[in-house]
């Protein structure tokens, strides 16, 4: 019986430690230094700026494993096109990523889906909410990337969603050698000049 009781306490203690780690995230904002996150450990970036050509970067440094990455962005609604574009370790690599893409997005009389298949992409990995010559993507958006940084299998499979659309992504990095070490970088292509706010939740699973 009292294998039983250590056994529980210990997974009670476990427990108690990773809920911890949630409800206890590290409070990031743009500008400061990069942190390693733990396993199970939880940090929130805040940005609130105007949109430029560096982007944002969220500083957290990765080390092999797997991280999830959940973003929520915020700004005009009356300006369209919010596609961002996320840049693993703030680089933009070329064409070294493979992807598949299935856009849903509504119209005034009907509700559309495309899906499409590329070996390769340049520059990286463009998050869409509607086929790019729709071009009605309002804020708020939100996405969710689960994030594989192992240098030999480096990958992201996102989904979310903005005011009339959604998305399922999955990218590849075609390279089996470089380390992913800076969790990247978000830009907004096709928007200048406009206030934003965006909010990350970023957890480190193993």
């Amino acid at each position: 019986m009292s294998n039983i009781t250590n056994l529980l306490d210990s997974r009670f203690i476990r427990t108690s430690e990773h809920l911890q780690k949630f409800a206890n995230p590290i409070i990031l904002t743009q500008g400061d230094d990069y942190i390693s996150l733990e396993p199970q450990q939880t940090a929130v970036f805040r940005s609130e700026d105007t949109i430029g050509s560096t982007g944002i970067e969220i500083p957290i440094n990765t080390q092999e494993g797997c991280y999830k990455l959940d973003l929520l962005i915020n700004g005009d609604s009356s300006v369209t096109h919010w596609d961002f574009q996320f840049y693993p370790n703030n680089i933009n690599y070329g064409n070294v990523f493979k992807h598949t893409h299935i856009f849903m997005w509504q119209t005034s009389t009907d509700f559309s889906v495309r899906s499409f298949f590329s070996p390769t992409r340049s520059p990286l990995m463009q998050f869409q909410y509607a086929y790019d010559t729709i071009n009605t993507d309002h804020p708020p958006i939100t996405c969710s990337l689960l994030i594989s940084t192992i240098t030999t299998r480096k990958q992201v499979i996102a989904y979310g969603g903005e005011y009339k659309g959604y998305t399922f992504t999955s990218y590849v990095w075609n390279d089996t050698t470089t380390p992913w070490t800076k969790l990247g970088k978000i830009l907004f292509p096709y928007i200048t000049t406009k206030t934003f706010s965006a909010r990350c939740y970023i957890t480190r699973i193993f």
